[in-house]
C-alpha cells in the first residue's frame, strides 16, 4: 500500500532512467520521521526527486493500533524509465 501511494505521486514526463532505493521510518501517526537513500541511482537528480516525491505523500495512514507504539521502517525501490 505504501509503495502504491508513493508511485502514484511519481512525476510523469521525466526523461530520466534509473532506480533509487529509499529507506524511511514512520511514526504512530503515519508521518515520516526519517528518510534517506539506501542505494543511490547514480544520478543525484533522480535521488533527490525520489525523496521529494516520498515526502510529498506524507503523512501516510496511521498504522493499526496494535503496532502504533513503535516506529516502522520501510525500504522501497523508486524507478524512473525514459
Amino acid at each position: 500500500m505504501l509503495w502504491r501511494r508513493v508511485m502514484a505521486r511519481r512525476p510523469d514526463g521525466m526523461h530520466l532512467s534509473g532506480e533509487a532505493t529509499l529507506r524511511f521510518t514512520l511514526d504512530a501517526n503515519g508521518a515520516i520521521v526519517d528518510a534517506d537513500i539506501a542505494r543511490s541511482s547514480g544520478n543525484r537528480m533522480i535521488d533527490r526527486l525520489a525523496l521529494r516525491t516520498l515526502r510529498s505523500v506524507s503523512p501516510f495512514p496511521a498504522p493499526p493500533e496494535e503496532i502504533q507504539d513503535r516506529d516502522l521502517s520501510f525500504t522501497i525501490g523508486f524507478r524512473f524509465n525514459k
